[in-house]
């Protein structure tokens, strides 16, 4: 789900809310939990000026972490992309 608003007409914020859910390996002579589901939240700037895209984003998990990450600072992403 995402709420976009625009500043100007090369500025653009926007919330958002992610939520993702798999299934690994469905075995129906296993009892383990094979299932994970996993949640974000964040905030973000993106916007386009003349040839040149960029984007900035701030996540924050709203679920328990996954045991391959103890991490649970918030997560910064910046792309920016040149039109030709």
């Amino acid at each position: 789900m995402n709420y976009y608003y625009q500043f100007l007409p090369f500025i653009n914020t926007f919330l958002f809310h992610d939520i993702g859910h798999i299934q690994q390996n469905k075995n129906a002579y296993l009892n383990e939990k094979n299932s994970r589901s996993l949640a974000s939240t964040g905030i973000g700037l993106a916007g386009s000026y003349q040839d040149w895209d960029y984007s900035t984003t701030l996540a924050w998990r709203n679920t328990s972490t996954a045991k391959s990450d103890i991490d649970r600072s918030p997560r910064f992403a910046f792309q920016i992309g040149w039109l030709f």
